[in-house]
């Protein structure tokens, strides 16, 4: 049982971790959602859940990526659907884009009390863990994930589940980790790049213990087999396995598919440009020290004694650089042939935050204490204070620019006419082509397949694309001049009310 004290002080932490979500809370509750999402992936995942309720299964009607023709297509074939069906079970209960966001709201406050109860654990200091959390609260990559349908929050709550049972003690028994194996297995499902986070917790079990710091050959140093880590990857991988094998017994494909009749648009961009690999390094440094700050240097400090085995925490330190190098070099390498812009790096770095957050701050305190043990409170509270507050102020830029959208309101306005025209305007299985603007930033309940336009239009002419896919109905911002294009092959401009921001055609033979 807890005492008052206990509970006196968990509600107290409960309210810190809580105001920096308050923001993001009002912004969801007061502004139309097309204010604030460019993310197609938020009506992807949607799309696949809509049509799970519509009794369709798992199939996906949103071709954001060009992967097929027709209207619909296996989900499973390209994307693991996992978040989908919890969005579907949401959607249910309350059928409203702005409620399944709202959602993200207790899925990020429980994340922030595991960031902290993971930092208790580890170091045994429960102020380092108030400010690990306070810190991912107030960042752009949480601000980010949390005011999208994207997969990364519902990912974080079952890794951070999955390393405080790892942390939690220095043996563990066979039974956690099962549950660690069968969480990781879980999360595979709901977000597909953690299929990487189980070689993460099988280096960590191999890791050397603290006590031998460093001499690997120590007679002190207990004997980690081989197989008392290899659960870890092996049941997330088994389940792997045994759903592919599913998937490719009903559709003749594994995962991730990539139907030839048309080719992914940014391969067409990889075809002009070439690799992208050293520019997404430079753009990831620089999106995770704007989250980080100094406290960079102090996480690639701590790394580096964990690498030496020189740390207390042992492999249970060493499970926080793995995640963080593993999902660091899998992005990437698996993206050679795109530019990850800076709004995909905080979505896709949230995890790595999380890690070298915890390591830094671990190696700041050992740094006050070493240089500065007259001051060493008020200095480590000071700096940590300071990142804490500069993350806000970056988090509050990125709020502002929403609001001001949606006080203009032109964004808003045009986005929901456009969605509203395409309702009264088509049935439900019209397929429309609209430009990557527009797919980003409103749901239009149709199937929808992605317009292509700068490199990709240049490579893959537009005659191949309407052959392929004979779009009922195609949208696009007006400065994209293809009217005349699109004229000749059989389309004429629409009659509307929507303002000069979009150009409609309407297939005519």
């Amino acid at each position: 049982m807890l005492s008052s004290k206990e509970i006196r002080k968990g509600l107290f932490f409960s309210f810190l971790f809580a105001l920096p979500l308050l923001p993001l809370f009002f912004t969801i509750l007061r502004l139309d959602y097309t204010a604030y999402n460019n993310s197609s992936d938020t009506f992807l995942y949607l799309d696949i859940a809509k049509n799970i309720l519509a009794g369709r299964g798992p199939v996906v009607s949103f071709n954001v990526y060009q992967y097929w023709t027709g209207i619909f297509y296996p989900a499973t074939a390209f994307v693991h659907t996992g978040f989908s069906y919890i969005l579907a079970f949401l959607y249910a209960l309350s059928p409203s884009i702005t409620s399944l966001i709202l959602f993200n709201i207790p899925i990020v406050f429980i994340n922030l009390w595991l960031i902290f109860l993971i930092a208790k654990k580890l170091y045994k200091d429960e102020m380092l863990g108030v400010w690990a959390a306070l810190i991912i609260a107030s960042s752009v990559s949480t601000e980010i994930t949390t005011l999208r349908l994207l997969t990364e929050q519902v990912s974080l709550l079952l890794t951070l589940f999955a390393v405080y049972i790892f942390v939690a003690d220095e043996v563990l028994s066979r039974r956690k980790t099962v549950i660690i194996g069968l969480l990781l297995a879980i999360g595979i499902f709901i977000r597909s790049s953690s299929v990487i986070y189980p070689f993460a917790f099988f280096l960590a079990a191999l890791w050397p213990p603290a006590q031998c710091q460093g001499n690997r050959n120590s007679k002190a140093m207990p004997k980690y087999k081989f197989l008392q880590a290899l659960p870890y990857v092996l049941l997330p991988l088994c389940a792997l396995a045994l759903y592919e094998a599913g998937v490719y017994l009903k559709f003749h494909s594994i995962y991730p598919q990539y139907p030839a009749a048309f080719k992914n648009y940014y391969l067409a961009t990889f075809g002009g440009n070439g690799s992208f690999t050293l520019v997404n390094l430079a753009e990831m440094s620089k999106v995770l020290f704007c989250i980080l700050r100094v406290l960079i240097v102090f996480a690639l400090l701590r790394a580096y004694k964990v690498l030496k085995a020189k740390v207390v925490s042992g492999g249970r330190e060493a499970l926080l650089l793995w995640l963080a190098v593993l999902q660091i070099a899998a992005t990437i390498l698996f993206y050679p042939y795109m530019r990850i812009g800076e709004f995909q790096w905080t979505r896709f770095l949230l995890l790595p935050a999380v890690c070298l957050l915890l390591l830094s701050m671990a190696e700041l305190k050992s740094f006050c204490l070493r240089f500065f043990p007259r001051t060493k409170k008020l200095l480590f509270h000071t700096i940590l204070a300071i990142v804490f507050l500069s993350n806000l102020y970056q988090s509050a830029l990125v709020l502002e620019v929403y609001w001001q959208e949606a006080r203009a309101g032109i964004k808003v306005g045009e986005l929901t006419a456009l969605a509203r025209w395409v309702k009264e305007n088509t049935s439900d299985q019209d397929l429309i082509a609209v430009s990557e603007y527009i797919i980003g930033g409103v749901y239009l309940d149709r199937p929808t397949v992605i317009l292509p336009s700068y490199n990709a239009l240049n490579n893959n002419k537009l005659g191949v694309f309407v052959n392929i896919y004979k779009p009922q109905v195609i949208i696009f911002e007006d400065t994209l001049p293809i009217i005349s294009d699109l004229e000749r092959l059989g389309y004429a401009e629409a009659r509307s009310d929507l303002g000069k921001m979009f150009e409609i055609l309407t297939l005519t033979k």
